[in-house]
């Protein structure tokens, strides 16, 4: 950790990041603060959630290599980590991070998604961190400067999702039920952020009984 402190220089500051939200097919808008904590023998980060809730946190840093960033969203004894890896390219100062983070959704179920970091101040005050705020932006509300960050990390090969099984066998077969499962919630995803948007999905309805008895009966 003594080491991550001391490496952590070259990436200190305000970060605002993007990702898929967990509830809706948004792009999440949450601010970071990276900085080497007052004592100096760790690295000290701060989460600013969409709904304006913060979380602290630590990390790891091998410059030039890769970071990891810990969070637990729940009070100790509860254990709910997520753990955010970073890669970190060759060159100091960078204005933009990529990487890939690991959390638990709405239904407590792990999900993986990718995650930009774009610097937006060297500052480390925790005053400036603190006035800033996350939110969930509809993709029909992205400038255009948003737009790429929601290409690159809101789309269907961007996310790895799991689910519990009912009454699982504990065999191979709650695999298949798993992935099937899965797919039909993403059906009914794709469905609802159609509608949201106005735009009927005439193929999903052809291929989606359940997406049709839906529509026509308005519930």
């Amino acid at each position: 950790m003594l080491h991550s402190a001391q490496e952590v220089y070259n990436y200190s500051g305000i970060y605002i990041s993007y990702s898929l939200s967990s509830s809706s097919n948004a792009l999440k808008v949450e601010p970071y603060l990276i900085t080497p904590a007052d004592s100096n023998d760790h690295v000290k980060v701060v989460h600013m959630s969409a709904y304006n809730t913060t979380h602290f946190g630590t990390a790891v840093f091998n410059n030039h290599q890769n970071a990891y960033i810990f969070f637990n969203e729940r009070e100790a004894p509860q254990l709910a980590l997520f753990t955010i890896y970073l890669q970190l390219p060759m060159y100091d100062f960078p204005h933009l991070l990529k990487g890939l983070y690991l959390c638990l959704d709405y239904n407590r179920n792990p999900i993986a998604r990718r995650i930009l970091f774009i610097k937006h101040s060297d500052s480390t005050s925790m005053d400036d961190f603190l006035e800033l705020k996350g939110q969930l932006i509809p993709q029909d509300q992205l400038t255009d400067e948003q737009r790429p960050y929601y290409n690159y990390t809101c789309q269907p090969g961007d996310f790895i999702k799991t689910c519990s099984v009912p009454s699982p066998l504990l065999n191979e077969k709650d695999l298949e039920r798993e992935k099937r499962m899965l797919q039909s919630s993403r059906r009914v995803s794709i469905l609802i952020r159609r509608l949201t948007y106005g735009i009927w999905p005439n193929m999903l309805l052809r291929s989606s009984p359940a997406a049709t008895r839906l529509v026509r009966d308005g519930s």
